[in-house]
């Protein structure tokens, strides 16, 4: 199972269209879902993969339908093909749809608020040695993605994207700290800062510059650096 999901992580930080991103994200996902719940006679494990696993096929729902609306204004799935594309055409309705549902399938992954409300029981439930895995490998790779997806694939309509990054990142910022002061529980006060800490590096991917996208990534190594020694 790690083996299968570090392979989704790989082939996830290396695609170029959206299909295939997908593909990698669903291979990622089913196996944490699998490995959140091994500890089988912890009730708490087996909540925490059902959770996962029902949240999970809703975020891969939005996350398909946004793609669908952009295959469907584009009629490409690549991205250098879509970047084309969109600087000719620029933005509609349809598009600025996708890119929404988009954002919000790929913010599940991220647990980004208001997408987020899986981490804490997950966290909390899934053995700690997968939780530590859960909380640096799935996010690194979601975060891949999101830039493939977004700087990579829709530079022409960046404008546009950025200010739903920064409506989530602010959301995500403040209500992960608040929540993570409130926590007795080490565990789910940890997947707290691990939602504030995403808010943080989806600032950085906001600014859509590449001094911006750099600071995100320094961050996201020094975040997944210091949440694996946490656990």
């Amino acid at each position: 199972l790690i083996v299968l999901s570090v392979l989704g992580t790989m082939l996830l930080c290396s695609s170029s269209e959206l299909l295939t991103a997908y593909i990698s994200l669903e291979l990622l996902s089913f196996t944490l879902y699998v490995l959140a719940s091994y500890a089988r006679s912890n009730p708490k494990s087996n909540e925490a993969g059902v959770k996962y696993i029902l949240l999970g096929a809703f975020s891969s729902a939005l996350l398909l339908f946004g793609i669908s609306l952009i295959y469907g204004t584009v009629g490409d799935t690549r991205f250098i093909e879509i970047s084309e594309v969109l600087q000719q055409q620029g933005l509609n309705v349809r598009l600025l749809l996708g890119l929404t549902f988009l954002l919000a399938g790929v913010g599940f992954k991220l647990s980004a608020v208001p997408f987020h409300m899986w981490a804490p029981d997950v966290y909390e439930g899934a053995p700690t040695p997968v939780t530590a895995f859960l909380s640096v490998g799935s996010k690194a790779a979601s975060f891949a993605m999101l830039i493939r997806i977004f700087v990579e694939g829709l530079p022409a309509v960046s404008a546009d994207w950025t200010a739903l990054f920064w409506g989530l990142a602010v959301m995500t910022m403040t209500l992960g700290n608040i929540a993570a002061l409130t926590q007795s529980n080490l565990k789910r006060m940890l997947a707290y800062s691990s939602v504030a800490q995403i808010g943080y590096i989806m600032l950085g991917i906001s600014f859509g510059s590449v001094t911006g996208l750099t600071a995100g990534i320094v961050h996201l190594f020094n975040h997944a650096l210091m949440k694996g020694a946490l656990f």
